[in-house]
């Protein structure tokens, strides 16, 4: 009975890996030029109502109340076929990653937040890491729609304005994204 249990554990081990390496039968951990097709980056605005509405989602998606006039910065992580940290020290890795979020934020008026899918590349250290939020699907499915990449930025303004952006060298982009002054309509008199 024993060796049937064992024998019936390592075969429904070995069809769930099966099944996993179908779905990213192979991560691309370098940064060559099938890396660089998969990166994309995006710009547009929401109108106030709808900026208006996607602020009470994220509050409550992020369980956080975000300051009227701050911009957000979403550091997101999910598992994806190009991945470039999926074999790095993860600690310094993350720890960069915060120290430029924080560097960012306050320069920028801005609040930051880093979130990982349930099968995001190292679930385990963000799971016992207070800063890292998990995403229960929200996000996954309205923001990070693109899932070529593991790592994302989603960058909102006050007014507004967002970039987007998927691959691991995000930071500069964002940076300058939060640098360009933030249109305000004049209002008529």
């Amino acid at each position: 009975m024993k060796k049937i249990s064992i024998v019936l554990i390592l075969s429904l081990t070995f069809i769930n890996l099966c099944k996993a390496q179908k779905k990213f039968p192979k991560v691309n951990s370098n940064f060559n030029s099938k890396y660089r097709k998969s990166e994309e980056f995006f710009k547009g605005k929401f109108n106030e109502p709808k900026y208006k509405i996607l602020i009470r989602i994220l509050e409550r998606e992020l369980d956080t109340i975000i300051p009227e006039g701050k911009s957000i910065i979403i550091n997101y992580n999910q598992r994806a076929p190009n991945c470039h940290f999926a074999n790095a020290d993860i600690t310094n890795v993350t720890n960069k990653r915060v120290q430029t979020s924080s560097i960012m934020s306050k320069e920028h008026n801005a609040i930051y937040f880093f979130v990982y899918t349930k099968d995001a590349f190292h679930k385990d250290s963000h799971q016992n890491d207070k800063r890292f939020i998990l995403d229960h699907g929200y996000l996954h499915k309205t923001i990070f729609t693109e899932h070529k990449n593991c790592k994302g930025i989603f960058v909102l303004k006050p007014n507004g304005e967002f970039l987007k952006y998927y691959g691991e060298d995000n930071y500069m982009d964002a940076d300058a994204f939060l640098k360009e002054p933030i249109k305000v309509k004049s209002q008529k008199k």
